[in-house]
């Protein structure tokens, strides 16, 4: 087994920081009812129906704000891809 380049793993942690960086902050800036019922799913590993007696909304509300909030990640990342193509960033 070859070793592995360490220069080509500190380009792969300098990428993903690049990328993780921008996405945090748009997660931050969707509104809380938007951001918290998907993080509590993805993250924090709770079913739907833990989300919803945490949240004390119903189980298809838990369903549906993903969907929402994947809906402004992908427009607020096609964006910023945008302003980077036109060099607008």
């Amino acid at each position: 087994m070859p070793d592995e380049d360490p220069l080509g793993r500190v380009a792969d942690v300098a990428d993903a920081e690049a990328l993780t960086g921008p996405l945090r902050r748009m997660l931050a800036d969707l509104p809380r009812e938007q951001r918290d019922a998907p993080t509590l799913v993805a993250w924090g590993e709770l079913t739907p129906a833990q989300v919803s007696a945490a949240l004390g909304i119903g189980e298809n509300t838990v369903r549906t704000r993903p969907h929402r909030a994947r809906a402004k990640l992908r427009a607020g990342i096609g964006a910023r891809l945008d302003r980077e193509r036109t060099g607008d960033v």
